[in-house]
């Protein structure tokens, strides 16, 4: 064979090998999580039965491993036919044709990530349950979310493989066979990302509702669970005081400030302590801080100057004890968040005056 003949030769046993070590990380989804859970006094959730807590975890993972045994099958059945593989485009590109269930579970994958960091930040047995599973030698010290997402990176690899075998195929229709199928992946991939964009906003209000821990009675004011609730801009800024960051959340209804804190039962999953200091759109405005204040003077005028100037001052019209100034990493980003606020202020008003002036 020659180097180019050898280099396809890698490409498809590229394919082939991570193929089945894909389907191997499909059936330890069983083995390493689904049996355990199911079975009895694993683990107690914090609300709804284990079987819908699984389903909503994996979802068709089953279906999703059948794919691959059987395309495992036909691609061993090839190799077994010659020590070196003549074509496979044919296999893949009828492969491509039933790609519905990897845009199913693709799809559902931040719906499983957001939902299992809900029961996480509820149950400190289910973050010990995990840290078993992936002390497993056959984990390979992988936590779940890996395990969650495989499918989805698998998919969006398929692609690069086919077309780096097409590039050393010689026969124009085994190499028009393997365009064929990434192309039919390809839009798969597009499809997923339509379909997960469009969800994404309210997927990370849902998210940082969960994560944040705030004062009794200010949850049912704020109705962050409401369908209606639009996150108009999130950030993260410096503390005056220099003690850390601060994350911002300027949602339509409030401003939301917070610090992160890790849950120490749960590998990467952290909740934000909201600050007191919520502060209603009707009572909201944001400006450059007019002058420094003395906290900010001694932190930053000597040694930052630049950042000294991006100073913001989140305030609450009706009390200024409730404001809060805050340090941007720039005056764009500072000016930014004026704008957002003033924004969304603005259209509250607008609204008010529609609905007063139809009285």
């Amino acid at each position: 064979l020659g180097s180019e003949a050898v280099a396809r030769q890698e490409a498809i046993f590229e394919i082939i090998s991570t193929e089945h070590g894909y389907l191997r990380d499909l059936q330890l989804i069983h083995t390493l999580y689904v049996e355990p859970l199911l079975s009895e006094h694993a683990v107690e959730l914090s609300s709804g039965s284990v079987a819908e807590f699984v389903d909503m975890l994996f979802f068709n993972y089953r279906e999703l491993e059948a794919n691959s045994m059987a395309l495992c099958a036909q691609l061993r059945e090839r190799q077994a036919a010659s020590p070196v593989v003549a074509t496979v485009g044919d296999i893949f590109d009828a492969w491509a044709d039933n790609l519905d269930s990897f845009i199913e579970y693709a799809v559902h994958v931040p719906e499983a990530q957001c939902g299992l960091e809900a029961e996480l930040l509820c149950s400190a047995a289910m973050g010990q349950f995990l840290q078993r599973a992936e002390e497993t030698p056959a984990a390979r010290r992988l936590p779940v979310q890996s395990f969650i997402g495989r499918p989805a990176t698998r998919l969006a690899r398929y692609p690069l493989l086919l077309d780096a075998i097409a590039r050393r195929t010689p026969v124009a229709a085994d190499a028009e066979q393997l365009h064929s199928a990434a192309a039919k992946v390809r839009a798969a991939l597009g499809e997923i990302d339509r379909r997960t964009g469009e969800a994404a906003a309210q997927l990370r209000i849902r998210q940082i509702s969960q994560r944040l821990r705030l004062v009794a009675g200010a949850r049912e004011s704020l109705a962050l669970d409401s369908p209606t609730r639009r996150l108009e801009r999130e950030g993260v800024l410096q503390a005056l005081d220099g003690s850390g960051q601060v994350l911002v959340f300027l949602f339509d209804n409030s401003l939301i400030m917070a610090t992160e804190e890790r849950v120490p039962h749960a590998r990467g999953v952290s909740q934000y302590v909201a600050d007191d200091r919520i502060i209603p759109i009707s009572m909201l405005d944001a400006a450059a801080a007019a002058a420094e204040p003395r906290a900010l003077a001694r932190m930053f005028l000597a040694q930052q100057s630049a950042t000294a100037r991006a100073a913001l001052t989140f305030e609450h019209i009706g009390c200024s004890a409730l404001s809060r100034t805050l340090v941007a990493a720039s005056a764009a980003e500072r000016d930014a968040w004026v704008r957002a606020v003033r924004r969304r202020v603005r259209v509250a008003q607008t609204l008010v005056e529609a609905h007063t002036d139809s009285r």
